[in-house]
């Protein structure tokens, strides 16, 4: 093994691209267990006879070496050998390894999930690298939109959409022929996000233009996923404007095409619109069904973001089905969640401040352990009042934090108040709902006695039950329900008139319920009057017809007016 030569090239302070470095740790990686074990162990006994730049490249080998491999007798994460060669590089005053370093831990940072971390290291490369000549970094473009993909995790929008127009754009320098770009699926990725990124921002058009150049390159790739993926985002910026139809038909592409490739956490978000749809469209049970069917493919992947959306979407179906409770019980674990995301949101941004602080400090300590080197005075005052600067500059951002977190929290609590209000409404519109079903169950068995006790024909036992599903609290109701009526028993209310001339409306009403056997109590409620009043039309009723006091309507109509057969 040429260890001798691996050392000398990590030890060099030429190294465009790090192109000698990244073929060695190739050579390195492309070694079997036993082999790989002793080469790391040969360079790491050499180790302190070399400079500097040596030990940070090799903590920048061993850290590579370590995603994926099992790196021998060393219990060392990835993450700790690039803050250690991090140091190293500070120390070393070498701003070219300073920067690499930086994006190494960016990309260590966003493979673990930490955004906020991830943000810093990726802003404080960048500035570094448009110091130093961004001709001089190999993958730029890649590394922009990690450090894009990383700002758009830490709620960072409008941050993130220049960033990765940039990554989309690359980088190319004539003098060298040199040409940094991403690929195309990259670049369908990057326009993909910048889409959600101008729909979080609510900037619609610019939404549409972003996800339409995403699904071009989908296209030509013939990539069914992606396409659907991106149609589905186009959807929910259709749902977004209220636009329904034109949101249901690309969701429930982009649903077909995530299950086909069983990304059931997208298939499921997208679920959770649709359902909000039917909700929307008077069909909130077909809507639960669709929720339902969400939550069983977030327990194939769970997905924290669309397990909070099938949240709210629960709350808006059954708010649309009236089951106060069951809303009440959704808006609960809703708010939970995304209390919870704001928080992590919240701290990501803090830490990113914090994270640039500590940076700083540390580097101004480094510097200053070199007094005797006449430049490091020069970057030691640089870095003072660039602490002061970024100090203040943290100073603004948490006051403007604080102020976002205050307006945030007074928006959570009238949203609260709101969908307490709605759904007091909503259980007091349940009981009248109930109550009614009550009632006109009780007149369906009332006919449907009477069904039983003679022959109808199928005319007469469709008028029936049409007869039973009405209420009668305007004149319209009054004229439909009569006419009705009257195709049951013809001549009732012609007959009646001849016996009563003077007969009011209320008492015709009365007699036409006495006449259905209906008790005082459901003929109030189907009237929408009291039962004392039902009382008083039925005692005025008796005078009206000649009948004593205590004369019983529902007797002397049955034995007047016969059903007829037909």
């Amino acid at each position: 093994m040429p260890v001798d030569e691996w050392m000398e090239i990590l030890s060099a302070k030429k190294d465009f691209h790090l192109e000698k470095f990244n073929s060695v740790l190739t050579a390195i990686g492309n070694l079997d267990s036993t082999d790989r074990c002793r080469a790391i162990a040969k360079l790491e006994s050499d180790a302190s006879k070399q400079n500097k730049r040596f030990a940070i490249k090799f903590d920048l080998l061993k850290a590579n070496l370590s995603i994926g491999h099992d790196l021998c007798s060393s219990h060392r994460t990835s993450e700790t050998l690039l803050k250690e060669g991090l140091q190293q590089a500070y120390e070393s005053e070498d701003e070219y390894l300073i920067a690499v370093m930086h994006l190494y831990l960016m990309g260590e940072y966003t493979r673990q999930g930490k955004y906020g971390l991830s943000v810093m290291h990726g802003l404080l490369a960048k500035e570094l690298s448009e110091t130093l000549g961004e001709q001089n970094f190999f993958g730029l473009a890649y590394n922009r939109y990690t450090l894009a993909y990383a700002l758009y995790h830490s709620r960072e929008y409008d941050l993130a959409v220049p960033v990765f127009r940039q990554a989309i754009k690359g980088f190319s320098y004539p003098e060298s022929g040199f040409m940094d770009s991403l690929d195309r699926y990259y670049k369908m990725g990057s326009w993909n996000t910048i889409g959600l990124s101008y729909n979080k921002l609510e900037k619609y058009d610019s939404a549409f233009i972003a996800y339409h150049e995403a699904l071009k390159l989908a296209i030509s790739q013939k990539d069914l996923f992606w396409i659907g993926l991106i149609e589905g985002n186009l959807g929910e910026v259709f749902f977004s404007l209220g636009q329904y139809d034109s949101a249901q038909f690309l969701l429930l592409k982009d649903i077909e095409q995530s299950i086909a490739a069983a990304q059931f956490d997208n298939a499921a978000n997208s679920m959770q619109l649709v359902a909000q749809i039917d909700a929307f469209h008077g069909q909130p049970a077909l809507g639960l069904q669709k929720l339902r069917e969400a939550s069983r493919f977030l327990q194939k992947m769970p997905n924290e973001h669309a397990l909070m959306n099938i949240y709210q979407a629960y709350t808006v179906v059954f708010q649309k089905l009236g089951e106060a409770d069951s809303l009440y019980s959704y808006m609960h674990k809703y708010l939970a969640l995304h209390d919870a995301a704001e928080r992590v949101a919240s701290n990501d941004r803090a830490e990113i401040v914090k994270m640039r602080l500590d940076n700083m400090e540390s580097a101004n300590k480094i510097f200053s352990l070199n007094k005797e080197k006449r430049r490091i005075t020069l970057i030691r005052n640089f870095s003072f009042s660039l602490i002061l600067l970024v100090t203040l500059l943290g100073f603004l951002y948490f006051n403007r934090q604080r102020l976002k977190m205050k307006l945030q929290q007074q928006k959570t609590l009238e949203e609260k108040r709101k969908v307490q209000a709605e759904a007091d409404a909503a259980r007091d519109e349940l009981a009248v709902f109930t109550q009614h079903i009550m009632e006109k169950t009780s007149l369906v068995e009332k006919l449907q006695e009477q069904l039983m006790q003679r022959d109808l024909n199928e005319t007469q036992i469709e008028q029936i039950t049409s007869l039973s599903q009405h209420t009668i609290l305007t004149d319209a109701d009054w004229d439909h329900f009569k006419g009705l009526f009257e195709k049951v028993y013809p001549g009732f209310f012609i007959k009646l008139k001849d016996n009563a001339p003077d007969i009011t409306i209320a008492e015709q009403r009365i007699a036409a319920l006495s006449k259905l056997r209906m008790p005082a109590k459901e003929a109030a409620s189907l009237l929408g009057i009291s039962p004392n009043s039902v009382n008083k039309t039925r005692q005025r009723l008796r005078s009206r017809l000649g009948l004593e006091a205590d004369a019983d309507l529902e007797v002397y109509f049955a034995k007047t007016e016969p059903l007829p057969h037909l």
